[in-house]
């Protein structure tokens, strides 16, 4: 093993050069180094490895070949031969590979052409391995700098071998999450056959930009352009922007659609999306959320995904202040769709305390308040007259905490709020008067009254409330017996009675404008009666519920001389937590003044070791509706996989919708088939991806 440094390094190269090989010969006068075996050259954070090499100390051209290995700034480049100058860092490789996170590039020749800049010909990028790669794409030129970051021309998309798709220009970055292009082709009986393409390039390090371009035989061309933005070093802000436009060639499903949606619905179909969300301060946070829409239905037509979240989107901006004392917000809530109706708040401030303790004594103290300009602005289809009104409120409430005989918890409380109203409803008599002359030349007259709501005056509402809350825990050991997971089992009861009275306001909901909850306030003299169960055990050392069940009835202790019973629902909430895979849950009421029972909800799941899941659900909803839903997914992580969707109307008999996703990987691609039937439309659909990028693949509906 031969160490040396080159003692001419100094006055020409600003760090030293170390090297190391099994064997050294000195050629030229010592000027030209030869090494030879596990040669290892060192240049600051650079290093190269060969099994032969050259040195020129005059030039400090290196010349390398046979198992070649560079690091320069934590990046791996791999080949068989290169030349490279350690003053300028240019230099020439020769069937070259870069590695940089997922992908794999190598060329037929690669040259450094500075310090940050490759130039590669006749280029291949892949997060495949093989030889050829199972999917590839392949660029008469590309150029690569250290900031990761590739760019491409005249590139094709290979699978297996076939070219697929071509590209006049790509630009990527090596350590991106996501692929640069998707598609999906498929056929609807909505859409008719459709190909939706997305292509993804980065513009910065904190902004990506994503175009869309959709063909649908049935409904003709689309266009998208999307941007999102997220701060990835500090995690400040994410948020995102994005704009769809269809020339739609069938806006309307059939004659009878169009006969009602034709005032709102034509050709011109477009959206625009806007979400942010700030971390001003560690307390201050920003919120805008904004849907502006060609019409109500061009989200269930071309974003059902959404549409079925949110059939009426908000638009919104929130400031929120979060201190340990108190939370403050303003918030702007507006219309921006004129067929969607709103209660626009413009804006609505707020300053809620939450209940805190008074000193040492035992009296604690909540507030709520509020300021906002309110307005119900009603869709124009509906023509009907928008209504509005400043309110101030102010909410406050004492709560004293105190525990009686050692286990009995009685909490009396009181509180006050007071709401100011610039405007309220007032309601006249209108009488009109008509005048008609018959062919007998004879005069007859008529009159009619009608009530129609105005604008009044301004008003003040108060509302007192007094109640007190009671209840006691008491707990029976049952089993101390070690089971392995799970050691002993305990029952734990806790009754419960919530009484509050609230007298008559001197303003009643039907003379105010109706806005929000706020508005609906009224007398109520009630007193609510529950039971918390528990079932637990200590699981893996901590405290574990297998089994909850919660009972609440409200009984209206003054009950009005036409109601009947006393109590007229029973509220249950039931959660199972037996095994550590599976849940349970259940939670409904029941009337007893109909002896029924009026909803119930019913959601249940278990998944296994290798995540494959299966999920139910029941809904009932009395005169109304009754639905079964379940979600199979199965062996999410094997070559073939599934995943399956089906929602039934039980009182309609009706399929509503089914769907069926089946996947296969091979090396290093996903290719999936799937299907799915809503109502009359049935659609199929092909989905590929590379296997280092799951998340790659447009989704239908997106």
């Amino acid at each position: 093993m031969v160490v040396g440094q080159d003692p001419s390094a100094a006055p020409s190269l600003q760090k030293p050069v170390e090297i190391t090989a099994r064997k050294t010969e000195y050629r030229n006068n010592d000027l030209l180094w030869v090494l030879t075996g596990d040669v290892l050259v060192k240049h600051g954070e650079t290093q190269l490895r060969a099994d032969y090499m050259t040195y020129d100390t005059t030039t400090h051209d290196i010349y390398g070949r046979d198992n070649v290995q560079i690091l320069h700034e934590g990046r791996e480049y791999t080949g068989e031969e290169f030349n490279y100058n350690l003053e300028t860092g240019a230099g020439d490789w020769l069937d070259f590979e870069i590695l940089q996170g997922a992908f794999s590039v190598t060329s037929d020749s690669m040259q450094r052409v500075g310090k940050d800049h490759f130039v590669m010909q006749n280029a291949t990028i892949t997060t495949c391995q093989g030889d050829p790669p199972e999917v590839y794409l392949r660029a008469k030129e590309a150029y690569v700098s250290d900031d990761k970051r590739l760019e491409a021309k005249h590139v094709v998309l290979y699978v297996r071998g076939v070219p697929v798709f071509y590209l006049p220009y790509l630009k990527k970055n090596l350590n991106g999450s996501e692929s640069n292009l998707d598609v999906v082709p498929g056929y609807s009986s909505r859409w008719g056959a459709f190909l939706l393409t997305s292509y993804r390039y980065r513009l910065n390090t904190w902004l990506e930009g994503k175009t869309h371009v959709d063909y649908r035989s049935e409904r003709g061309w689309g266009i998208g352009q999307d941007f999102q933005w997220h701060d990835q070093k500090e995690e400040r802000y994410h948020g995102d922007f994005r704009v769809y436009y269809a020339d739609d060639q069938m806006p309307f499903e059939d004659e009878l659609d169009k006969e009602w949606t034709s005032p709102l619905v034509d050709s011109d179909r477009y959206r625009f999306k806007l979400r942010h969300q700030h971390s001003l301060t560690e307390k201050d946070t920003l919120r805008v959320t904004s849907d502006y829409l060609s019409d109500p239905d061009v989200l269930e037509d071309f974003y059902d995904k959404e549409f079925r979240q949110s059939t009426v989107p908000e638009n919104f901006a929130t400031l929120t202040h979060r201190d340990d004392k108190y939370t403050a917000a303003l918030d702007f809530n507006f219309r921006v769709n004129d067929f969607y109706s709103n209660i626009d708040r413009l804006p609505d401030a707020s300053l809620d305390v939450p209940r805190m303790q008074l000193g040492n004594s035992k009296f604690y103290y909540e507030s709520g308040n509020s300021v906002a300009y309110l307005q119900n602005s009603f869709a124009d289809q509906l023509k009907l007259q928008d209504v509005e009104s400043g309110r101030v409120d102010t909410r406050h409430g004492f709560t004293y905490y105190t525990k009686q005989l050692g286990w009995l918890n009685l909490s009396p409380h009181v509180g006050y709020q007071g709401t100011y109203y610039s405007e309220t409803p007032e309601k006249r008599t209108v009488i009109s008067t008509s005048v008609t002359t018959n062919e007998a030349g004879e005069v007859a007259g008529s009159t009619t009254e009608s009530v129609e709501t105005i604008a009044g005056g301004s008003d003040l509402r108060n509302v007192f409330e007094i109640g007190l809350d009671a209840s006691f825990k008491a707990f029976k050991e049952l089993s101390n017996q070690d089971r392995g997971r799970d050691v002993g089992y305990r029952h734990v009861i806790e009754p419960f009675a919530n009484y509050a009275y609230v007298p008559k306001p001197n303003v009643t909901p039907d003379e105010l404008y109706q806005f929000d909850s706020l508005d609906r306030l009224n007398e109520k003299n009630d007193l609510g009666i529950g039971l918390r169960n528990k079932l637990q055990t200590k699981r893996n050392g901590r405290l574990h519920d297998l089994a909850y069940l919660e009972l609440l009835t409200v009984a209206n202790v003054d009950k009005a001389p036409t109601e009947t019973e006393t109590v007229e629902d029973l509220f249950f909430d039931a959660e199972f937590k037996i095994f550590e895979r599976a849940a349970l849950d259940i939670r409904g009421n029941y009337d007893f003044v109909r002896n029924d029972l009026e909803q119930i909800d019913v959601d249940f799941g278990i998944e296994s070791r290798e995540l494959s899941s299966l999920r139910m659900q029941y809904l009932f909803r009395d005169k109304s509706r009754e639905l079964f839903a379940t979600e199979l997914n199965l062996f999410p992580r094997r070559r073939w996989s599934y995943t399956g969707y089906a929602r039934y109307d039980i009182k309609g008999s009706d399929l509503q919708e089914h769907s069926h996703f089946i996947r296969h990987k091979t090396n290093c691609l996903g290719i999936g088939l799937g299907v799915r039937e809503t109502g009359s439309d049935i659609t199929v659909w092909v989905q590929l991806w590379l296997l280092a990028f799951p998340g790659s693949s447009v989704e239908l509906g997106r």
